[in-house]
């Protein structure tokens, strides 16, 4: 909780829904930059310290195992899937942004 009030998420929630949206928004862009980071970078699609290349549809389950290892499993952990905002029942959540990916964790 810590680290969330450094990064004065509440604050900004607390100014309305306008900047809610724009954080909701900044989020799913640096999601989508951490998968587009991730797809072309060597040591994250390999295998045995980098000496396999893994197959692409095996770097993609690893990809949507780690955004929903961090998005859905780690709010509830950590039983703070309000204060994370990303949890399944909320609307705009990640399956919302990023539609078309496949079920987040139904295949886990």
């Amino acid at each position: 909780m810590k680290q969330l009030n450094k990064m004065k998420f509440q604050e900004i929630c607390a100014k309305g829904k306008d900047y809610e949206e724009l954080l909701y928004r900044e989020c799913c862009h640096m999601v989508k930059t951490y998968m587009e980071l991730s797809e072309s970078d060597k040591a994250y699609n390999s295998t045995l310290f980098g000496i396999m290349k893994m197959s692409s549809e095996r770097a993609k389950d690893k990809l949507k195992a780690d955004i929903y290892d961090t998005a859905v499993v780690l709010p509830q952990t950590l039983k703070m899937e309000e204060e994370l905002g990303m949890s399944p029942g909320r609307p705009g959540n990640v399956r919302t942004a990023f539609p078309g990916e496949g079920s987040l964790g139904a295949d886990r």
